[in-house]
């Protein structure tokens, strides 16, 4: 089986940091990211290679941050056309 957590973690994170600052996506990049940090955790912790997962790790944190800096930032916007 290998090292198939951490590169899927790896694969996770980085569609989700690509898909984290479309606006239209950022939802399904957030997700991703999820599922990213989740497997890459996975395969650190399982396999003898952690560099797919530590990779995956650091791609997965950074679609996490962008897809919540993108929604905070979209309610503030909403919030503020409201007011």
């Amino acid at each position: 089986m290998g090292n198939a957590m951490g590169i899927l973690g790896l694969v996770f994170g980085l569609i989700g940091l690509l898909l984290s600052v479309l606006i239209i996506t950022v939802v399904i990049g957030l997700i991703l990211g999820i599922l990213g940090l989740i497997f890459s955790i996975i395969g650190i912790v399982t396999c003898d290679s952690k560099v797919p997962g530590i990779i995956g790790l650091i791609a997965s944190i950074g679609a996490i941050a962008i897809a919540l800096a993108v929604i905070i930032f979209i309610a503030a916007l909403i919030g503020r056309a409201s007011a």
